[in-house]
């Protein structure tokens, strides 16, 4: 991995990539999510809720779309949202304001996330992400004994 990132100080991305054993994974995830940024040109517009310490939603605004034109998949940690709009309208539009145009775009998970629901309602598409810490992975809490 011997690509430097835009808006990094060069010696500072050398340095860690010379230095770092094991990380792979976050490196990948790093250049993906900045190659998922310059790709996805900001459409569709979307938010990112954090509901507490462990859930998140992501809510994508897709007026125009139907349930049907949207796949969304997970695999690897990453969550894909793909939509076209396979309508041919042949309208006869004066002004065409509202976009419905193809797009991917792609989020970096956590290694414990669950997608557990995804909802398409008024133009937009809800996702609810958990984290969900195996028990083995929890904080434990030990009785001190004198």
């Amino acid at each position: 991995m011997n690509k430097i990132l835009p808006n990094y100080p060069s010696h500072v991305w050398n340095s860690f990539f010379e230095q770092s054993i094991g990380f792979d994974k976050l490196l990948r995830n790093i250049e993906h999510s900045h190659s998922a940024i310059v790709n996805n040109h900001g459409y569709p517009p979307y938010n990112i809720i954090k509901n507490g310490d462990a859930s998140y939603k992501i809510l994508l605004a897709l007026a125009g779309f139907k349930a049907d034109d949207i796949h969304v998949s997970l695999s690897d940690n990453i969550l894909t949202i793909k939509g076209a709009d396979d309508s041919q309208d042949v309208e006869n539009y004066i002004v065409k304001g509202i976009a419905s145009r193809k797009f991917e775009k792609t989020f970096s998970l956590n290694e414990y996330a669950v997608v557990e629901n995804v909802s398409l309602k008024n133009g937009i598409l809800d996702i609810t992400i958990n984290i969900v810490l195996p028990e083995e992975k929890q904080p434990q809490i030990f009785k001190v004994e004198e």
